[in-house]
């Protein structure tokens, strides 16, 4: 086995095993397998990967601490790169001033964008409309060809699109222009790392 098989062979089992603590194991065996295909194109060592995995599944542990989250938030943790991005509402200035002050504590974090409203959660069609927003414009990207979708992380809170990853400026131009003639964004935010 090569050394970037064995690589794959450790992240899946890292993966695996976060899947059987958290009781999830069919989808940490597809997100395994989902998560080595990326490796093959992701620009991030594969000591990132685990580590921004690590981070989103300890921000998590976190959150589910905080009664007005747990109770009444809506919050979505993504870490990219050992940079943490933050969505979604929360009911009162001071949880997202807790939240951004406990996740910039995590090892490993280089950096918190804390782009959280303070609202009511979002409700059930209003996520599934960021979640058609997400997959048309991921589809959108593979279908331009000139950008791998694997590099371009998509997330869509309230309609508005956060674009992360390690791209080029011809990649960031291309992805952002992508996101913003999707039908349904009213907003396009960047935070790309630049080659």
């Amino acid at each position: 086995m090569t050394t970037k098989g064995f690589g794959f062979f450790f992240l899946g089992m890292a993966l695996i095993i976060s899947g059987l603590v958290s009781g999830c194991v069919p989808l940490a065996a597809t997100s395994a397998a989902a998560t080595t295909v990326q490796v093959a194109h992701d620009r991030r060592t594969l000591g990132t990967l685990v580590d921004d995995k690590t981070i989103e599944i300890k921000a998590q542990s976190k959150l589910n601490k905080i009664p007005e989250v747990r109770d009444s938030g809506h919050v979505v943790i993504t870490s990219y790169n050992n940079i943490v991005l933050i969505t979604g509402q929360v009911p009162y200035d001071y949880v997202k001033d807790e939240i951004t002050n406990s996740l910039t504590a995590l090892p490993r974090v280089r950096r918190v964008f804390n782009e959280l409203s303070i609202a009511d959660s979002s409700n059930l069609k209003q996520r599934s409309i960021d979640s058609w927003i997400t997959t048309k414009i991921k589809s959108s990207l593979l279908a331009e060809g000139r950008i791998d979708p694997t590099r371009v992380k998509v997330i869509t809170e309230n309609e508005v699109v956060y674009l992360l990853g390690l791209v080029t400026l011809d990649e960031a131009e291309t992805a952002t222009m992508i996101a913003r003639q999707t039908n349904g964004v009213r907003e396009v935010i960047r935070a790309f790392e630049y080659l």
